[in-house]
């Protein structure tokens, strides 16, 4: 029960925890279209000035906006693709130590009792 308990919760911690980005970007990267600045963690620790400069330049860009949308879009999917495997892992990975743990108790009783 241990053993899959401790298994379980590295899982679940793997399947939740965020990818770290450095939370700003550079207007060399915006006109350069390096960056998706649609994206939170890329401008989180921008200050709103700048932040406003960039979504201001790629709304000039109908092309540049919808394909960091596009990216975007497909991006969340793949991430989150990810976590659902990990978290169907950590289930399976759960439902057996909790079947193993009740046999296991099983066989113990009978055995002390019998």
């Amino acid at each position: 029960m241990l053993t899959s308990s401790v298994i379980t919760i590295v899982f679940a911690i793997l399947s939740t925890r965020p990818k770290v980005t450095k939370g700003v970007f550079t207007k060399k990267d915006i006109e350069d279209k390096k960056v998706n600045p649609l994206f939170f963690r890329n401008f989180c620790k921008m200050p709103l000035i700048d932040y406003e400069w960039a979504m201001n330049e790629i709304m000039k860009d109908q092309e540049y906006i919808y394909n960091f949308l596009i990216k975007d879009l497909y991006y969340l999917g793949v991430v989150l693709n990810k976590k659902y495997q990990l978290l169907r892992i950590v289930y399976n990975i759960f439902m057996v130590g909790i079947l193993v743990s009740v046999i296991a108790f099983v066989i113990a009783l009978l055995a002390i009792s019998g």
